[in-house]
């Protein structure tokens, strides 16, 4: 309407050829009109979600606070406020706001940043998340002295980040305006900076956006930054036109006072006083009784003690070493249980181990345990999850290193509606899972549930209820009241203890992968199959044709959860190449087509999605070393390094520290006789051969630090290991040929796995072996009987809640794949041998054995031991907790091979 307004008044300027001041006035006035109309429109036409420059002075618009959240005025990026967040080494500092929840939600603030992450940390910008804690945060990382920008996308439990390919390198001291978009509808994850897209990834972002938090949703190392202008809209915001100069505040006068008269006093009435409502609680206790008198009972030695309270005067001392030491509490049966403690560690447990804190469980056992886990020296919060004697073991993607002598918020949550397991630590969630808890909780555990070292945790204020239970400011410290000692209460089993084991699955498998939701995805000769219950029952997917036997070289399943497989040399030329399955298997298009004799044999993903798969190739004259890269899950390939004097592309490996990809060339054979490891920095763009003189390589692994390369020779079978790409240290000596295959890292406790198939000579050997310290030393862990090259466990899947899959070849041909998963020791029965002259290293089949020089001094689980020959029948003494009985064992022992490893 307001064009036409103007077009009318040009007209009627024209045709009565009026022309005056008056009239150019009214013309700039509607145009005026116009514009602004416009710009009002223009502004309402996306829907502002919230938004806050802080210019209250305060955080009053904000649902609340974590950590040290304040507003000032030293560094507003407009106006006179901004917002600074402060944290000290893994930590946070943010507020948060509640707002409509929305499947697209973009997030705007301007950021300062006071200090950059030190070296391989990660600082975290805010968070826009959904109720079940699936979340978008920007960081910065600092990779080797270069900053990147970048976004981490949490979904269901999985973190995905994605950072920029070259550093963009921000500065301290200078704002910018971070945006992320969090898009559950189109499955996107985006940041900008200073209003340029500079990540748009793909990412199934699953369920709608109902909170953001602004600050620093997490500092790998201490930081402080400045925030200003925030807003939350379902569109993108981008940047402000410029910040609006700061106003100078007016002087008011003062008023002079005028005298007013005294008021007669009024009586006032005194208030009723309104009761305060009780929230119902399923049990609680401070400890200010001055002993367990609250509780069903104890184990282990808990005792009452003065020295460490949260608040009050008491607080209850709980001590243990590769055992327990808890209170209990029988408590009304419930679906949904809450269980706060506030815990102070003594110390922290040695390396590879577990605290587990306390425990809510069920009248048949399962149950749900927080822990802390020590995994190189870095310290993981997380929960245990016991569900019908399998355990979840679910931990931060990073370490919040707590420190000993500090009280920590701990609050478990077990809830058998809505199939969840909660931790919560100072009042952030931090692990939030979906586990098939069956079972209404009716009992609590308070101390260590377990304690893999020795360790001593302190613990007050302990609250159960059906909701979640807030955190609590330490009270007035009370007199203590003397309490009379208690009857002592008989007391039930103890609680689990988690240790790995092993067991067959129900089929032969060959080359498998574990997808993110646990899914097993394993070929078995022609034909690959899935299985949802860790190999019980499969379910077959697709089958390759071929004229002789054919088994798949290539399982993997990258982090959109599409299926990848590659069948050996023997399938017809229509089934060469690499498949690819977008739908769980349900149908399969050919991803990468092959020539002849050429089949995939290593695939290896990046933190950004993308995708390497090396190609491995066999016959007397072919040559086609390559390696393809994809960006778009696999939809397209490229060939990104090839070598036509090589034949073999045996591994391929991503750092995911840094993204750097490892591949292993070539091998020792007739007219090829070639071979090295190469290393890309930039995404596969260039390479460079690395750690010259080193033997053929096969198997790369990357751990924290290193990594760990593992030979094909015709030398004894070894593992090297590398921290700079440049030299290198032998580790492992097998002492006779063989070649190794594989190398795997647990994904829960850091420990290492490596197999060595039979090699070509007459003193061959096969066997894994394995290390819990990054590498530097190794032991046996089991012993294959075999007689032929190439037998042994050629294939392994990755490991997923510590659990992984192996392949067995043995003499009489394909055994049943194996799983090393966690178990609990409570079905194990522990056997003493003092009395009995037998070699130190064997495997019983089917019984844990203590040996260590004979005696009962070391407790280790079975699979630790190499496997014997002999089959012979023992009186053995069997201690069982305090029981001590004289039993008789019959134990058919497998084919023992027992081998001493070589110093290195």
């Amino acid at each position: 309407m307001g064009y036409k307004l103007i077009y009318s008044f040009i007209s009627t300027f024209r045709n009565k050829k009026a022309f005056s001041i008056l009239s150019i006035a009214i013309l700039l006035l509607s145009c005026l009109l116009v514009f602004n109309l416009h710009t009002y429109v223009s502004a309402q036409s996306s829907s502002t979600l919230f938004s806050d420059g802080f210019e209250t002075g305060d955080l009053s618009s904000w649902t609340g606070t974590f950590g040290s959240a304040t507003v000032e005025t030293s560094n507003p990026y407009q106006g006179i406020y901004d917002a600074k967040f402060t944290a000290g080494a893994s930590s946070y500092s943010v507020a948060y706001k509640t707002i409509q929840s929305s499947p697209v939600t973009y997030f705007r603030q301007y950021i300062e940043l006071g200090s950059l992450p030190t070296a391989g940390n990660y600082l975290c910008l805010g968070s826009i998340q959904s109720g079940s804690g699936n979340s978008v945060d920007a960081f910065v990382h600092n990779v080797g002295g270069q900053y990147y920008w970048g976004i981490v996308s949490v979904i269901n439990n999985y973190y995905y980040w994605d950072q920029q390919s070259t550093p963009s390198n921000p500065q301290a001291g200078v704002y910018y305006c971070v945006e992320t978009c969090r898009d559950v509808s189109g499955g996107q994850s985006e940041l900008w900076i200073n209003g340029a897209l500079i990540l748009n990834v793909a990412r199934s972002n699953a369920g709608n956006s109902n909170t953001i938090y602004s600050g620093l949703s997490w500092a790998g190392s201490a930081a402080t930054i400045y925030v200003d202008d925030v807003v939350a809209n379902s569109s993108y915001i981008g940047v402000e036109t410029s910040p609006q100069p700061t106003p100078t505040p007016t002087p008011t006068p003062t008023p002079t006072p005028t005298p007013t008269p005294t008021p007669t006093p009024t009586p006032t009435p005194s208030p009723t006083p309104t009761p305060t409502p009780n929230p119902t609680y399923l049990f609680s206790d401070g400890f200010e009784t001055g002993d367990f008198s609250s509780w069903t009972g104890t184990l282990g030695n808990p005792t009452v003690e003065t020295g460490h309270p949260y608040d009050g005067v008491y607080d209850a001392k709980f001590t243990a070493a590769s055992s327990y030491s808890v209170a209990y509490k029988t408590i009304q049966s419930s679906p949904v249980t809450y269980f706060r403690q506030y815990i102070e560690l003594g110390s922290l447990p040695t390396a590879g181990n577990y605290l587990c804190l306390g425990s809510i469980q069920s009248g048949s056992g399962n149950s749900v345990d927080a822990f802390v886990h020590n995994v190189n020296g870095q310290y993981y919060w997380g929960v245990v999850s016991v569900v019908n004697n399998y355990y979840y073991w679910d931990q931060q993607s990073v370490p919040s290193n707590p420190q000993a002598g500090v009280y920590y918020f701990v609050e478990t949550c077990r809830d058998v509606t809505g199939g969840q397991s909660e931790l919560w630590i100072n009042g952030a969630l931090v692990v939030n899972v979906a586990r098939p808890n069956s079972g209404s909780s009716n009992i609590i555990y308070s101390g260590l549930s377990w304690a893999g070292s020795a360790a001593t945790i302190y613990v007050d204020d302990v609250m159960v209820n059906v909701s979640y239970v807030q955190p609590i400011s330490p009270g007035p410290t009370p007199t203590p009241t003397p309490t009379p000692t208690p009857t002592p209460t008989p007391t039930p089993s103890p609680t689990p203890t988690p240790i790995y084991k092993e067991a067959n699955i129900t089929k032969p498998i060959q080359a498998s992968w574990i997808a993110n939701d646990s899914t097993l995805y394993a070929g078995s000769f022609a034909t690959l199959y899935k299985s949802l219950d860790q190999g019980i029952t499969w379910q077959p997917l697709i089958t390759f044709n071929s004229s002789n036997p054919l088994e798949l070289d290539c399982v993997f399943v990258n982090k959109l959860n599409y299926i990848f497989a590659s069948p050996n040399e023997s399938a017809t030329a229509n089934n060469l190449g690499l498949w690819r399955s977008t739908d769980s298997g349900k149908t399969w298009s050919q991803a990468l087509s092959l020539p002849i004799n050429c089949n995939i044999w290593s695939m290896a993903e990046d933190s950004n999605g993308n995708l390497f798969a090396g190609v491995y190739t066999t016959g007397s004259s072919t040559s086609n070393a390559r390696i393809y890269r994809s960006t778009n899950g696999g939809t397209t390939w490229l060939s990104v390094y090839y070598d036509s004097s090589a034949r073999h592309v045996h591994c391929v490996a991503v750092d995911k520290s840094n993204n750097y990809i490892y591949a292993s060339i070539g091998d020792l054979i007739g007219p090829w006789n070639i071979t090295y490891v190469i290393r890309s920095t930039d995404g596969g763009n260039t390479w460079n051969k690395i750690l010259t003189g080193i033997p053929q390589i096969v198997a790369i692994q990357t751990v924290p630090g290193a990594r760990l390369l593992a030979t094909d020779s015709s030398n004894d079978g070894q593992i090297y290991r590398t921290t700079d790409d440049v030299s290198f240290t032998r580790v492992l000596d097998t002492g006779a040929q063989s070649y190794g295959y594989w190398i795997r890292t647990n994904d829960l406790n850091g420990n290492i796995y490596a197999s060595f198939v039979g090699g070509e000579s007459t003193t061959r050997v096969a066997g894994i072996y394995t290390s819990n310290n990054t590498g530097l030393t190794w032991i046996v862990y089991k012993i294959f009987n075999i007689h032929n090259a190439y037998y042994g466990s050629g294939e392994a899947s990755n490991f997923v809640q510590g659990t992984m899959y192996y392949s067995v070849l043995l003499d009489s041909g394909w055994q049943n794949g194996t799983k090393i998963y966690p178990s609990s020791a409570s079905s194990n029965q522990i056997v003493s041998l003092a009395n009995l002259n037998l070699p130190t290293n064997i495997f019983y089949n089917n019984y844990d054995i203590t040996l260590a020089s004979n005696s009962l001094s070391t407790y280790r689980p079975a699979a630790d031991f190499a496997q014997s020959s002999l089959s012979i029948t023992h009186w053995f003494s069997l201690s069982l907790g305090s029981i001590a009985v004289s039993t008789v064992f019959s134990i058919n022992l497998f084919a023992f091979r027992y081998h001493k490893l070589k110093e290195s």
